[in-house]
């Protein structure tokens, strides 16, 4: 599904939004690790660079949540852009090549926002030499308002020796609350 008005990236994905004021529910996006040619990166890529943003509450308003999203190469849910109002609830991210829930390095600001419940296991396999800038199954850059709350984050990088594989990673964070994660035999086996 391709929700833009302009063409997708060049990475085959599940659901590539472009809009504000949406909801990606109850999907279920399933990529396959191979090394040919018929590959998909999976998961949600979100780009709201030129979506409009509510009149009425200033927030780009979108929400994800109840989407089971399982062994593509890249992102479970890749943030491309700046945004406000992201909600990122009680999805289901397992066996992706790289991070569970993730925001490019170049985004300065991803602010109001919620991830809440969500199950994250068995992610950064790293493979076809795929790179990110971190590694951690929940990645992100400048945040402000932001609620990490309930997440369970279980068995990442355990096929990635020599790699520093981090529960959640984020570069600055200001008025956020991180509480109940529940981390469970994550990074490389030794």
């Amino acid at each position: 599904i391709n929700a833009a008005k302009e063409p997708p990236p060049v990475e085959p994905r599940g659901i590539v939004l472009r809009a504000s004021n949406c909801e990606v529910a109850g999907n279920v996006i399933h990529g396959v690790l191979n090394p040919g040619e018929n590959f998909s990166y999976g998961g949600i890529y979100l780009d709201l660079a030129m979506a409009e943003i509510s009149q009425a509450t200033g927030y780009h308003q979108l929400q994800v949540h109840h989407n089971k999203i399982f062994s593509g190469q890249h992102n479970g849910i890749e943030i491309a852009s700046d945004i406000t109002g992201l909600d990122i609830e009680n999805n289901q991210i397992t066996g992706m090549g790289l991070n569970g829930i993730a925001v490019q390095q170049k985004v300065s600001s991803v602010n109001d926002l919620r991830i809440t419940g969500n199950h994250i296991s068995n992610c950064h396999q790293l493979v076809k030499d795929e790179k990110w800038w971190i590694y951690a199954a929940i990645v992100l850059t400048e945040t402000e308002g932001t609620q990490i709350v309930g997440n369970t984050i279980r068995e990442n990088g355990r096929l990635a020796d020599g790699f520093d594989i981090w529960g959640g990673f984020a570069e600055r964070m200001r008025a956020t609350n991180i509480a109940g994660q529940q981390f469970f035999n994550n990074g490389g086996e030794k």
